[in-house]
């Protein structure tokens, strides 16, 4: 059974990129729905006691969908730090980054236009594949069979309250408060 991470900053300190109101609506009503979903959906039956990733792999569509949006909702909001931090505090990012795209610029335009180009809802994520960087998007609910690393939500309950209808201005925004310590770790945990 799931449990709720608890916001790892107050949901006001990631403004003024992302709002307390967006956020408050995205953490208590979507994220959280999708864990009550879930729980209910595995509560006696056979996936009550296993490991989330382990249900992924052989739960049916309904349960899958629930599950899939937590997970993925846990990674975002822990992509997000108050205030950002610099790329460089991600020193070793820099060189497969580099290897990948040449420089910085090209990556983050790559994963930004891939992010705003996600057709109708999903993610966009960047993922480690045997040791190489990769930037994909996912509709709906599906995660990347890479190991993902970073994630940005782009379904509009993300972006809506701040931006309306602006997908790329909320990105924009999104790149501001990205935890790329976080994302460091995460290169670290998959390419060991």
């Amino acid at each position: 059974m799931l449990t709720p991470i608890s916001l790892p900053y107050e949901e006001s300190e990631l403004e003024p990129h992302i709002s307390k109101e967006t956020l408050h609506f995205h953490y208590d009503k979507h994220y959280k729905t999708y864990i009550k979903n879930a729980n209910e959906l595995m509560k006696h039956t056979v996936y009550e006691d296993m490991e989330p990733e382990r249900v992924l792999e052989a739960c049916g569509t309904k349960l899958y969908n629930q599950l899939a949006q937590a997970l993925n909702h846990e990674m975002y909001f822990k992509c997000m730090t108050p205030g950002g931090s610099d790329l460089s505090a991600a020193k070793e990012l820099l060189d497969p980054i580099k290897t990948k795209w040449d420089n910085i610029d090209k990556f983050k335009e790559t994963f930004l236009t891939t992010a705003e180009k996600t057709f109708g809802s999903g993610w966009c994520w960047l993922s480690v594949y045997d040791g190489e960087l990769s930037i994909t998007s996912t509709s709906n609910a599906k995660r990347p069979t890479d190991t993902p690393i970073l994630v940005v939500d782009v379904w509009e309950h993300a972006y809506y309250l701040d931006q309306q209808n602006k997908r790329g201005e909320y990105l924009k925004q999104f790149w501001e408060v990205i935890n790329w310590p976080f994302v460091l770790e995460q290169y670290k945990k998959a390419v060991l």
